[in-house]
């Protein structure tokens, strides 16, 4: 049996463009979230994974709300150190010593991330419960502790 080289032979050409079409750039990211594909899992097995590039109306809720609430604990946490309160968590403690502003971003960007995270495994399950469940849970502690604000603010 006989091996031949097609490509040195001139019988097969090179058919690739001079652009690469999975190069990343901004076009791409603007692209894929105004032209969505992909709902649902392409393989039997992806569904340990994200599995999808439509994020849901309802984790982009989730992922709101937490950032709002999180906002809005971070000034009323200000106001309140402004009339005495003292901080409870260590961490936060440390940044509010060194500069507010950094405690701010650090507080609103870690919950941002996390909610981030949340919302792209809200389908998934954890410890028995759905990721969604879990950002439903945190959202319902973040309603406690800025209602608890707003009360000690009065």
């Amino acid at each position: 049996m006989q091996i031949v080289d097609l490509y040195n032979a001139g019988i097969a050409r090179e058919q690739r463009v001079a652009t690469d079409r999975r190069r990343f750039g901004w076009r791409t990211v603007l692209y894929a979230s105004r032209y969505r594909r992909r709902t649902g899992s392409r393989r039997q097995g992806d569904s340990l994974l994200l599995s999808s590039d439509i994020l849901p109306f309802t984790s982009s809720l989730f992922i709101l709300s937490l950032v709002l609430l999180s906002l809005m604990d971070a000034f009323f946490t200000t106001v309140l150190l402004g009339r005495g309160a003292v901080e409870v968590n260590p961490f936060m403690a440390y940044l509010i010593q060194h500069d507010m502003m950094l405690f701010a971003l650090v507080k609103v960007k870690v919950t941002g991330l996390c909610a981030v995270v949340m919302a792209l495994f809200s389908k998934h399950i954890f410890w028995g419960f759905k990721g969604s469940s879990i950002a439903l849970l945190m959202i319902g502690v973040y309603l406690v502790l800025v209602a608890w604000e707003l009360m000690l603010l009065n």
